[in-house]
């Protein structure tokens, strides 16, 4: 049985740009979160994932394109750590760590996304996270992740 989407919030989103949920190249993502989900596109002739969407695959330049969910333990390639506000249209007050996200099935393609339930001292390049998200309004969910409980390898 899947897992419902959590609706902790995290983040003061309220102030800040929203995503375009209704972008027809990107609606697949969105409906994934919305189902505790991470997609991204898939070449059905080279089974590679790419990211950002593009119709063509970027690396066979087949058209043959699908959204496939993500299923291995994301990691945590890289990260930063904001201590400061820098611009009045962020509603995140720092510190908040910014994070890319890395997943062994898609290893060409690198998740942008907010840490939460950790510490800037505490992370490692490599750990395992856990996907989360935050239900805004009826259309937007957004991922974020945090560190992982059980550690898979």
């Amino acid at each position: 049985m899947k897992k419902k989407p959590q609706t902790k919030e995290y983040i003061d989103y309220s102030k800040g740009p929203l995503p375009d949920v209704e972008d027809s190249e990107w609606a697949a993502f969105w409906e994934g979160t919305q189902k505790g989900e991470i997609r991204l596109p898939w070449c059905q002739d080279c089974h590679q994932f790419h990211f950002y969407y593009s119709w063509l695959c970027p690396h066979c330049h087949s058209p043959n394109i699908e959204w496939h969910t993500l299923t291995s333990q994301p990691r945590l390639f890289t990260w930063t750590c904001a201590r400061r506000n820098m611009a009045p249209l962020f509603t995140i007050c720092g510190p908040y760590i910014c994070a890319l996200v890395a997943y062994d099935e898609a290893p060409t393609c690198y998740l942008t996304a907010n840490l939460v339930e950790c510490q800037p001292e505490d992370l490692q390049i490599g750990m395992p996270l856990e996907a989360v998200f935050q239900k805004i309004d009826d259309k937007i969910t957004m991922p974020l992740f945090k560190p992982a409980k059980n550690k898979r390898s």
